[in-house]
């Protein structure tokens, strides 16, 4: 499933962890209709399908059952009502009052089925807190099928500056050179009317005029009010439209988003009608375009089957356990393995095929991708920075680190001067793998033991849990999140002993009394374990910018904020609507953690029956929060509070939209010069 743009071969790209089903005119007359025949198992129907239809995927999904309704809706709103209340850091200086008004709501509502529990669940969580460390995904819900039409929408000024919302200029190229698509154009083809028919390709460049007769900017606004994934409004409105990333995993290729708007995780739109005005014409046509629904991960023959394998609560010998493990069992229990099921959760689908190389290109290796943009001899290079991790395919933090250094350093020992850190779509990661980069570009005067400083939440349980491994040994392996090894202060690395949460922080904050850590360091492991830079900075702070689409997430925000108030590194983001403030990063955050991680910790101390203690979830479900609050270098301030105002804008239009060579040389002519 190649295809070539502006960057040569991409690859079409699904759902990440935190992207979640877009909001978009969900329909909330489905509850009522009659989705499945009777006597027929719905998911049976669609098991065998690569690509089915949105009605067929729904009348699986409110066919699977993993408990009495009733039952579902408590424990789902219990695990995400405690989680953050105990262990949300930002939770306290959020307006969250209305999203726990949400919450008893939906304890208190009747659902038909787990599935609608679970729609009202995630709209909930992402219109009450946006918080881009704040989820509630399922695995039976939100991995296995997602829903695409060939119409992506981009947001471009023409030649005059004029604002409009257009069908990506590439949209044809995009869907007509994807194998994944191949047996679907037929069908989108036979949808146009009239003289349309058959010609999906000159809707290509296209100007909407309407989405389903409605102002297209009203339907993006709507979009920003609901999606809730990104703290910044400019970032929920991008994720709207399409764009392009890079992949983080071994194989380094640029990879094409649908975006939002085009792209649904959940079956709830069967189609979409848009009034558009074609390139070269004053007239305005009105075209309806299924929805069609292609299998991204999984394999189920029938509802049963679905419901054991993917959508029950997991206990797995393998990882992610939805409810957590107790690694330190009784000796009784240790033998009692559970035999592990084959699958695990898919991030986002893969194609097949070599790494991208062509003229340009100086070095590649997994996550990051090193390029000459200019002509040969020029001084200015750009090191793409996908993601602080590695998506879809296990590679340790060491390995991440050496291959950093190598282009880093080739870049360098090539005679380039100037670099660009382009760091569109970057969903973050590991902070001390961004911490690491900064070490590698400014040299070895960078000895800080992490990359921020955090405050933790210190409710009761969590005290007890650190006073355990701290004073009882409770983790004699060093597998815990609370455990001090993982933590430094003004000075030093805590030892093993010390109890960072004996005497909690009071902090009045919106009317309630907080109790949080003192100030703390996220420790990295000591460079010394890793090959070093040369002593002198490879890069100079004035011959670096950082390029974003201000969809730069978690570590990768903090990554550049760093970079922005330590060096004073320039920033530029490409795109985004006139009027709206642009940032260069958001939802910062600081430490991110899954309930599943936060229970392991509790049931290995021994706390599995603490009346603080988490409820089980019946799902396999994921709740997310904000677990170390970020600070600012003053160390006062939530980096999390902070606008992350860029140096410059740089439209999108026609001629640069999923064009990174053309951005790159527009941000060297303003920044690098």
């Amino acid at each position: 499933m190649w295809f070539k743009t502006a960057l040569g071969c991409w690859i079409l790209s699904g759902a990440l962890v935190g992207t979640l089903a877009s909001t978009i005119t969900t329909r909330q007359d489905l509850e009522g209709e009659t989705e499945a025949t009777p006597g027929v198992d719905p998911c049976a129907v669609i098991g065998p399908k690569e690509w089915t239809t949105p009605k067929e995927v729904r009348a699986c999904y409110k066919a699977v059952q993993v408990a009495p309704v009733d039952k579902i809706r408590d424990s789902i709103v219990d695990a995400v009502t405690q989680t953050l209340d105990q262990y949300h850091a930002t939770y306290p200086y959020q307006d969250h009052r209305k999203l726990e008004k949400e919450l008893a709501r939906i304890k208190h509502n009747r659902y038909k089925t787990g599935f609608d529990v679970h729609v009202d669940v995630v709209k909930t969580l992402k219109t009450g807190l946006p918080d881009g460390n704040v989820y509630y995904r399922d695995t039976c819900y939100d991995d296995l099928w997602e829903s695409f039409i060939p119409t992506p929408l981009a947001l471009l000024r023409d030649k005059k500056g004029r604002e409009g919302i257009y069908i990506t200029p590439d949209a044809w190229k995009v869907v007509s050179n994807t194998e994944e698509f191949a047996d679907q154009i037929e069908i989108w083809q036979n949808a146009l009317p009239g003289k349309l028919k058959g010609n999906l390709a000159a809707l290509s460049g296209a100007k909407v005029i309407k989405i389903n007769h409605q102002d297209p900017f009203d339907v993006l606004e709507e979009h920003a009010r609901t999606v809730g994934q990104y703290e910044s409004l400019d970032a929920r409105e991008k994720s709207f439209f399409a764009s392009y990333s890079i992949n983080a995993d071994l194989i380094s290729t640029d990879v094409f988003e649908f975006g939002d708007f085009a792209r649904r995780a959940w079956p709830l739109d069967d189609s979409v009608t848009l009034t558009i005005e074609r390139n070269g014409t004053n007239k305005e046509e009105t075209i309806t375009l299924p929805f069609r629904t292609r299998r991204v991960y999984g394999w189920f023959d029938s509802t049963d089957y679905l419901r054991q394998a993917w959508c029950v609560a997991n206990a797995w010998a393998e990882e992610p356990f939805t409810n957590g493990k107790n690694i330190y069992p009784p000796q009784s229990e240790a033998s009692k393995t559970p035999v592990p099921r084959n699958g695990t959760i898919g991030l986002r689908p893969h194609g097949d095929g070599d790494v991208h190389v062509q003229e340009r290109f100086i070095e590649a290796w997994g996550p990051f991708i090193a390029r000459a943009p200019e002509t040969p001899g020029n001084k200015m290079a750009v090191l793409t920075i996908a993601a602080f991790k590695s998506i879809g395919n296990w590679v340790e933090l060491a390995d991440l680190k050496r291959h950093l250094l190598y282009v880093v350093w080739k870049t360098y020992s090539l005679g380039f001067t100037k670099l660009i850190i382009d760091v569109t779509g970057n969903p973050g990661g590991d902070p001390c793998l961004a911490y690491y980069l900064e070490r590698v570009l400014f040299g070895s005067s960078v000895k800080r033991p992490g990359p921020f400083d955090v405050v933790l939440r210190a409710p009761p349980l969590a005290r007890t849990i650190v006073k355990d491994i701290s004073e009882n040994n409770a983790d004699p392996e060093f597998w815990l999140s609370y455990n001090p090894l993982n933590f430094a202060s003004k000075n030093g690395q805590l030892n093993s002993t010390t109890n960072y949460l004996k005497k909690p922080e009071k902090l009045y904050i919106n009317g309630e009394t907080v109790e949080y850590s003192s100030k703390l360091t996220p420790v990295c492991a000591p460079f010394s374990e890793y090959p070093q830079p040369d002593e002198q900075p490879y890069f100079k702070p004035k011959d670096v910018v950082v390029l974003s689409d201000g969809r730069c997430r978690g570590v990768c925000a903090s990554f550049v904020n760093n970079l922005v108030e330590r060096y004073g590194i320039k920033t530029a983001v490409a795109g985004g609507r006139k009027g709206v403030q642009q940032t260069y990063g958001t939802s910062p955050g600081g430490l991110s953690l899954d309930f599943s991680q936060i229970k392991t910790d509790i049931l290995s101390t021994g706390h599995a029956k603490d009346r603080n203690a988490l409820p089980d979830l019946l799902t396999n479900g994921h709740v997310g929060v904000t677990w170390g609050a970020a600070l600012t270098l003053n160390g006062k301030e939530l980096q999390e509070n902070k606008v992350y105002k860029p140096t410059v804008t740089i439209p999108l239009t026609a001629d640069n939209f999923n064009n990174q060579f053309a951005l790159w040389d527009q941000v060297a002519k303003l920044l690098l010069k």
